[in-house]
């Protein structure tokens, strides 16, 4: 059967490269051919003269313009058929020489068997159902490429038959990337749904398949509302049903108590009216950050409750958190004003904040650093500075945590005990330090410490009696001599250099 025998005579076709919309002021002028290509002899059934001839030549000069490879068929009255004119186009699309004469029986060759009986089918039911005839179809050039062609055609009943006026547009770029949109749609691990501007499910991935319990075929040409009607009155419905009004995108979080899970969805409008789902199963993320939260809650309670100044701050907003003591240490009165303040100002030397930053990225933290810090009111004081290095959970942002321990004191008693300690071993008195311990009634005495004054004196140095009694170092007489006449000294003075230890 000829492709053009078989069609309606009442019709007239609209085609665009993309299978849509009309272009049937073009066809009404029986426009057809390639962009731009030079001008050929046209193939045409013989007619040398008349209106005929004068007809193929205004069509040979609009054939120059037009995309596709156009063509007309003719059946006349008494279903003689018969090839009216076929572009050169054929050549260059379909490595086919444009020949009238045989022309349809060469095409259909060409056409793999695996669509071949479809092809001819869909042309036999044009003609028994009296429709236009419209078909996507592979097509094996001889050099062995295959491409994707579009055909169409509607016939136009004339006084002598029927006129079947058809073109070929070449598909294959938009083929392949459906395939491999397709491709990607199965492969991805988020669950995708379409559905058309009557809400009706047009396509569902194996991952939706998977998260709905359903099968494609069974959720295909249902109304989403029908196959899910716990949905009507939930954020889901009225997120759906703003971007089917304003055909905007929208991308939100939320959990469907049906499947106790959560997801992120991102909503899209399709071309044809309808909308593209994404979900993504969010729910262990969720989870996670709910754990997080929960910690973060019980670390901020500890953090309230302890005497170091705890922190957390990032490059770009600087200090996130700090807890009370921190606020209290730096001077300020409330967070928000700690917040606000600039963070060089913390430091008594401006300079040392970049070098600490410097270390604390070559490091990936800080431990013990003794800083000088500088208070709200410009006074300063001396903090122990330990930071270290971490990574949001979602892996977008660094966190650099600290605690700052104020030691002004610690570093006052040492620089007392610093002073004492010069004293003791510039005295030009002989000193000692003895302990004195209290078990029951008794009092027991050892050496400790003694200057060099009294190494020189007694003759004895301090490794030499560090540890032994007056009695053990001096005999028995001489201990007791000590014992009663600076015994009372010897306390006094452990407990007056005790002080600063």
């Amino acid at each position: 059967m000829n492709l053009f025998h078989a069609l309606d005579p009442t019709h007239v076709t609209y085609l665009l490269v993309f299978g849509a919309g009309a272009v049937g002021g073009l066809l009404g002028l029986m426009a057809f051919g390639f962009v731009g290509r030079p001008a050929e002899t046209r193939r045409r059934e013989a007619a040398p003269d008349g209106p005929q001839a004068a007809r193929n030549a205004r069509l040979e000069a609009l054939t120059e313009t037009m995309p596709g490879v156009p063509c007309e068929f003719r059946v006349g009255p008494d279903g003689e058929q018969s090839i009216a004119f076929i572009g050169d186009g054929a050549t260059e699309l379909l490595g086919l020489a444009p020949e009238p004469d045989g022309f349809y029986e060469r095409f259909v060759e060409h056409i793999p068997e695996s669509h071949r009986g479809e092809f001819l089918r869909s042309v036999e039911e044009a003609v028994t159902t009296r429709s236009r005839w419209r078909q996507e179809v592979p097509f094996d050039r001889p050099d062995g490429e295959r491409i994707w062609l579009l055909g169409s055609a509607e016939p136009d009943l004339q006084e002598k038959g029927v006129l079947f006026r058809g073109l070929f547009l070449n598909i294959t770029e938009r083929i392949d990337e459906k395939r491999r949109r397709e491709q990607v749609i199965r492969r991805v691990t988020d669950a995708i749904v379409e559905v058309d501007a009557e809400w009706c499910f047009t396509l569902v991935n194996d991952q939706a398949e998977a998260l709905y319990g359903m099968k494609e075929e069974h959720l295909l040409g249902r109304t989403l509302w029908d196959a899910f009607p716990r949905t009507k009155g939930t954020r889901f419905e009225e997120e759906y049903r703003r971007v089917m009004r304003s055909r905007e995108p929208v991308r939100f979080e939320e959990h469907f108590e049906r499947m106790g899970a959560w997801f992120d969805i991102q909503i899209y409008p399709n071309p044809d009216g309808g909308l593209a789902f994404y979900f993504d199963d969010v729910t262990e993320r969720k989870e996670r950050e709910e754990k997080l939260r929960e910690r973060e809650e019980l670390l901020r309670s500890i953090t309230e409750n302890v005497t170091e100044g705890i922190y957390r701050s990032t490059s770009e907003e600087g200090i996130v958190y700090a807890n009370s003591a921190f606020v209290e240490m730096f001077g300020y009165e409330s967070r928000d004003e700690l917040r606000a303040a600039d963070p060089s100002t913390f430091y008594a030397d401006p300079a040392e904040r970049e070098a600490l930053y410097r270390q604390e990225d070559e490091q990936g933290g800080l431990d013990g650093v003794e800083v000088q810090f500088q208070r709200n009111d410009g006074s300063t004081f001396t903090g122990l500075l330990s930071t270290q290095q971490v990574d949001a959970p979602d892996g977008n942002q660094v966190y650099n945590d600290g605690a700052v321990t104020d030691i002004t004191e610690r570093k006052g008693r040492e620089r007392r005990l610093e002073q004492t300690e010069t004293l003791f071993q510039n005295a030009q008195d002989a000193l000692f330090l003895i302990d004195v311990r209290q078990k029951d009634s008794a009092a027991s005495f050892t050496y400790r410490r003694v200057n060099p004054v009294y190494e020189r004196k007694f003759g004895y140095t301090e490794e030499d009696v560090r540890g032994r009694s007056p009695e053990e170092v001096f005999g028995a007489e001489t201990a007791e001599f000590l014992e009663e006449s600076n015994g009372v000294d010897c306390q006094a003075e452990e407990a007056w250099y005790s002080r600063f230890h």
